[in-house]
């Protein structure tokens, strides 16, 4: 883990940059936010911009999309099997329902009344 300061945004970190402008009184103030790929948290720098920095946090703003989709793919698949497995509870309750209050007897030949 980084020793820096730690900004979750961009913004956050800009907008800190933009108050030390005002009211710091150090020689050397940060000229720009940049994203850590250590530990993906935004921290300050008084270095001017290098282009593959700047590369740095496209490449790593595509690479954490692309695993939130994925993320979010894996998410909407185990929701579908607990829908259908909701869809299954409930019919097990009503059958259950049913055999207590008598409506259905449970038969040890009856496939479609076993749990």
């Amino acid at each position: 883990m980084c020793r820096k300061t730690q900004f979750a945004t961009e913004e956050d970190a800009r907008f800190y940059i933009k108050k030390l402008r005002r009211t710091s009184k150090r020689d050397v103030i940060p000229k720009r936010a940049y994203l850590c790929p250590k530990c993906l948290h935004w921290h300050l720098t008084s270095s001017e911009i290098e282009p593959h920095n700047e590369l740095s946090v496209q490449h790593w703003r595509q690479r954490y999309t692309a695993e939130i989709e994925r993320l979010w793919q894996i998410i909407h698949e185990k929701d579908a099997i607990i829908v259908q497995q909701n869809a299954e509870i409930v019919r097990l309750r009503s059958l259950l329902d049913d055999v207590v209050t008598g409506e259905v007897e449970m038969s040890p030949e009856s496939d479609d009344e076993r749990c």
